[in-house]
């Protein structure tokens, strides 16, 4: 730059600012333009910009020729000299709760440094509360927990993480607790040069978990100043509850959901009570016991038990707090299994409340397999791993429709795919080996079972590897394993859906549908899917097959299950 014949020096910022600001000269430009014009592919502090804007007023002389226009942006109003006609280039449009370009942002469990193994849950407790209160903004993608599970107790590189995730930005910490305190270190890290943006030392008590949670949100609020609403802002620092142990017993229940074992949902469900029990008005812990209860249905407790449980406690959430994405998505999966018409509608509102919480379109896409609306199935779980392309439960969840349009071969690749994210998955490993059985491949769907078996042995991956040995030939060791189902029952529940499918390997037909029959009187969440589920195909010519699936559609037109006619 020339001031007054004279070259002056200056960084290619404050170029790229100065050559911005006059390009559009008499015109507003916002902050949120400029940074996302001069730092396209970082999360940067507000205070960069206000840095080159300093710099470029002392390089110019006068501070009449930048206009600061308070809380929006910077407006050049010097004199400029047009020596060639040409088109200003425009700056992005500002947009009030999008951002231009992306902005991604992943939590990464926070590295227990000594940790007592009663207080495991710290690390990924603290990183699943931070990403649910920033889940909630809308100019920032933020990756799920079930996206970082992968990274627990671990030391990773941090670049590296982000780039895996396919984020702008990570937020990484540690967490050390001696006694009744605890020192946490965050800090913010953007990916693409590996610099850190800022980073905080806090220590607190343990019962006063709040204030570092809101320091935290606090300092990544103020990098995403120039993307997100004051509204946002706010819901930031939003409390779900005030009492501290209803939180910690809240996070011990989240930690607990995510290990995806019949130990770890007993603890879930227990831990979310207690938190019920400190504080009855915490939405959130009502909302995590509804899921809970969901999974734990046909896996530990009869269907109709289970759900009506999961319905009292999503609607006891919803009735605290209207807003809250995850109760609507609880209620809906409830509506699904209970045949409720509203179900759609409920996980439309539950998208439309946040964005960023893809388990709403993962459940939604079960609903539309149920319908056989399988390619908007599909699109629904791809539109999820837009949020989540790491989430062994997203890749998991695609496979269903897949299976369900016959192509086994995708189905498999892509379950290939999930157990190489998370090798503990057993659900992959099952559905897996169901692929395997579809395709003819009985060897290795075996194998696959039993390695599902290894991790947890779980009613329906007994049935499904019985099925496999009896289909193979082996009938002693499938009637083997029906035995062990009936002595599991005298405990638990034992899904007649499952033993319908041992039966029907082993050519037992009368038995496979009185097991269907008690299925579906059990309202069994599989039945619903007994229309679209190539397992039965070889039924499909049995006339009381045919009155079993009139009765399911019966009981869909009737939106209750008990509304079918006998």
């Amino acid at each position: 730059m020339l001031k007054d014949g004279v070259a002056v020096a200056m960084t290619p910022k404050v170029f790229d600012l100065l050559l911005l600001l006059v390009q559009n000269s008499g015109h507003l430009v916002e902050k949120r333009d400029l940074l996302n014009h001069l730092w396209p592919e970082s999360f940067v502090e507000e205070t960069n910009l206000n840095r080159n804007i300093s710099v470029l007023r002392k390089l110019l002389g006068d501070d009449e020729y930048i206009e600061t226009v308070p809380k929006r942006g910077y407006r050049f109003i010097g004199p400029v000299d047009q020596m060639v006609e040409r088109t200003p280039v425009p700056a992005p449009p500002s947009r009030p709760e999008q951002v231009s370009g992306a902005r991604s942002l992943a939590v990464l469990p926070f590295y227990s440094l000594g940790a007592d193994i009663a207080d495991e849950y710290l690390g990924l407790g603290i990183a699943d509360g931070l990403i649910t209160r920033l889940s909630n903004l809308t100019g920032v993608i933020v990756r799920p927990t079930s996206a970082i599970l992968q990274y627990a107790n671990r030391t990773v590189d941090t670049q590296s993480a982000g780039r895996e995730l396919q984020v702008s930005a990570v937020l990484e910490g540690s967490v050390r607790k001696s006694g009744g305190r605890v020192r946490f270190t965050a800090q913010l890290v953007n990916v693409p040069d590996g610099a850190s943006i800022w980073a905080s030392t806090f220590e607190e008590n343990l019962t006063d978990i709040f204030a570092v949670e809101d320091s935290i949100c606090e300092k990544v609020a103020s990098a995403l100043k120039p993307f997100i609403s004051d509204l946002e802002r706010n819901r930031l620092i939003k409390h779900y509850t005030e009492n501290v142990e209803a939180h910690r017993a809240y996070l011990k229940g989240r930690f607990y959901s995510f290990k995806m074992t019949s130990d770890g949902l007993k603890r879930a469900i227990a831990s979310f009570n207690q938190a019920i029990e400190i504080d009855p008005n915490y939405a959130l812990a009502y909302a995590g016991l509804a899921d809970a209860f969901t999974t734990a249905s046909e896996w530990q407790l009869p269907p109709k038990e289970a759900m009506a449980k999961a319905k009292a406690a999503s609607a006891k959430a919803i009735e605290i707090d209207p807003g809250l994405a995850e109760a609507r998505a609880a209620l809906a999966h409830v509506k699904l299994h209970t045949l409720d018409p509203s179900a759609e509608s409920e996980f439309k509102t539950a998208i439309d409340q946040n964005r960023n919480y893809p388990v709403s379109r993962l459940w939604y896409s079960e609903y539309l397999c149920m319908r056989g609306r399988l390619d908007e199935a599909i699109q629904q779980v791809k539109l999820a791993l837009e949020l989540d392309p790491l989430s062994p439960f997203a890749n998991f969840f695609l496979s269903f429709p897949l299976y369900l349009a016959r192509r086994y071969d995708e189905a498999a690749a892509r379950l290939r795919e999930t157990i190489e994210l998370n090798p503990f998955f057993w659900y992959a490993y099952w559905s897996l080996g169901g692929q395997y059985m579809m395709m003819g491949r009985l060897p290795e769907a075996v194998a696959e079972f039993e390695k599902a078996r290894n991790i947890e042995a779980a009613p329906l991956v007994l049935a499904s590897l019985a099925s496999a040995y009896a289909i193979s030939g082996n009938q002693t060791a499938a009637l083997e394993i029906l035995k062990q189902l009936h002595e599991i029952s005298r405990s638990r529940y034992v899904s007649p859906y499952d033993t319908a499918k041992i039966h029907l390997s082993l050519g037992h037909l009368d038995r496979a549908m009185e097991d269907l029959e008690q299925a579906f009187e059990d309202q069994s969440e599989f039945a619903i899917f007994m229309k679209v589920d190539p397992v039965w195909d070889q039924l499909r010519g049995d006339p009381r097959f045919g009155a079993l699936i009139e009765r399911a559609s019966a009981a869909e037109q009737c939106h209750s299950w008990d509304a079918s006619p006998k």
